[in-house]
């Protein structure tokens, strides 16, 4: 049976394939590169033939509104080394998603720690030329070239390139990949001038969810893997 492994930083975003058929099997890495990593090396080890990095992004491209779905062309580091997606199995998804709209097929910037500053995400997209960020495409690019396994990145823009995020939210998300409620409480109470901040992000998140869940749903078994 073949067998795709799937990546994500979020448990919600997981919650996207709950349905998916039993050839799907999905890690949550709770927005953490090496907890991707190890992810990806147990999914490759459990007979797992291919990778996919799934879920939310940071914007970079001002151009690129919340909601937008990026089928990566490539993974980026600071040092602009480029990782590429498998061409192939890219090209049977953006064959099945065609229709989308708004869609990019930029790249990914790599990352350890989440970008939450507007104009830091600005600088990131002029020095690696990358539409979106996120902290586990990197981790499943370098563990996939290292297995010798295709891998392929999804992922829908949830703050835009412009959008400053209190610099407190990553810090709420806990290592299974839900939200910690009470520490978001108590960061809200500390930062109440956040909190118009939080009402957009959270309307920009449940715009970029309604576009995750359709890519689940439209993709069909195993996300067009080659097999």
């Amino acid at each position: 049976m073949t067998r795709v492994g799937v990546i994500t930083g979020l448990a919600s975003e997981a919650a996207c394939l709950r349905n998916r058929s039993e050839s799907v099997w999905v890690r949550v890495a709770g927005a953490d590169s090496d907890r991707a990593a190890m992810a990806a090396d147990r999914l490759i080890a459990e007979g797992c033939s291919g990778l996919v990095s799934f879920g939310l992004a940071g914007g970079l491209d001002p151009a690129l509104q919340s909601g937008t779905l990026v089928v990566a062309d490539a993974v980026v580091r600071e040092n602009r080394r480029r990782m590429p997606c498998n061409s192939e199995w890219r090209d049977r998804i953006l064959s099945a998603l065609r229709a989308y709209r708004p869609l990019s097929t930029g790249s990914i910037a790599a990352t350890d720690r989440p970008v939450t500053e507007g104009a830091a995400k600005g600088t990131l997209h002029q020095s690696l030329k990358a539409v979106a960020v996120d902290t586990e495409s990197h981790a499943v690019a370098d563990r996939a070239a290292a297995l010798d396994v295709p891998f392929v990145v999804l992922r829908v823009i949830a703050d835009g390139g412009r959008r400053d995020v209190p610099a407190w939210v990553p810090a709420t998300v806990g290592s299974d990949g839900k939200p910690r409620i009470a520490t978001m409480l108590t960061e809200l109470a500390r930062h109440p001038m956040d909190t118009a901040a939080l009402v957009r992000l959270a309307a920009d998140y449940r715009r970029a969810m309604v576009t995750l869940r359709r890519v689940a749903v439209d993709l069909g078994p195993i996300f067009r893997f080659l097999g």
